[in-house]
């Protein structure tokens, strides 16, 4: 098992990948690179924490070691879940900033001199690691597609243009009568390579894994064996009126739960 700080340098090295992708991108001075960074921050600590358990809260909360120097009016105190869950997103997302890289990629007026400073320093912290790994779990897959996804492809009677929220860098359906972001499905990172799916408020026994299995020879590329139908996910999508298909029926399965 991968010690917390390993786990912890993993989750760095994936603010930083995403961070010298945005630096790379950006050619008209001086920019607000601060707004960027906060926002990758927020992407890759979401998806880091997202499927914690009460106790890899407590571990978590452990190692930051810091959680009375926390902004306690963020923290969700409705059930003892949400209030460990955001505790541990806060202590993790403290500690972040005693990385000196980090806490300098909080640039308010990005000149091309300091972003060829910042990508330079991020290529020596990046040498020689690993590609960060993407992890499944119950609440969240991550897949790739390359056609355009917009809220225009969600058409009725698929979808009810209320069930659409356009996010912005992503899409939201709603799929609950009752509570707003019950099982709402979220497409995240809709321009980046690898797309996040998640659950909000993710009702218990709800695995998002099951809702892209394998459904044929095909779809799985072939591979016989049983455990791929089982157990695999359905990685990547070639076909959007497929991808799409797949959403609907998740949306109605979600629909029927409580």
């Amino acid at each position: 098992m991968e010690t917390k700080e390993k786990e912890f340098e993993g989750l760095k090295n994936a603010i930083l990948e995403r961070a010298k992708e945005d630096l790379e991108a950006i050619d008209i001075f001086p920019h607000d690179f601060n707004s960027n960074i906060h926002e990758i921050i927020h992407e890759e600590l979401d998806s880091f924490v997202c499927g914690f358990d009460r106790l890899e809260c407590l571990r978590w909360i452990d190692f930051c070691n810091n959680e009375e120097y926390i902004d306690k009016g963020v923290i969700d105190d409705s059930n003892i879940d949400r209030l460990l869950v955001t505790t541990a997103y806060e202590c993790i997302h403290l500690k972040l900033f005693d990385d000196d890289l980090i806490y300098d990629l909080q640039e308010y007026e990005l000149t091309e001199g300091k972003k060829k400073k910042l990508i330079k320093r991020i290529n020596e912290r990046l040498k020689g690691s690993k590609k960060v790994k993407y992890k499944d779990n119950e609440t969240q897959i991550f897949i790739k597609f390359d056609f355009r996804l917009s809220v225009d492809d969600f058409k009725e009677p698929y979808f009810s243009k209320d069930q659409i929220i356009k996010l912005h860098d992503g899409i939201k359906i709603l799929t609950n009568r009752n509570k707003i972001n019950r099982n709402a499905i979220v497409i995240e990172g809709l321009d980046r390579e690898i797309k996040r799916i998640y659950l909000m408020d993710k009702s218990k026994g709800v695995d998002i894994r099951e809702f892209f299995r394998p459904r044929s020879i095909k779809d799985a590329d072939y591979d016989l064996r049983p455990q791929t139908y089982m157990e695999g996910v359905k990685k990547e999508f070639k076909d959007k009126k497929e991808f799409i298909w797949r959403i609907n029926q998740m949306a109605n399965k979600l629909w029927e739960i409580d």
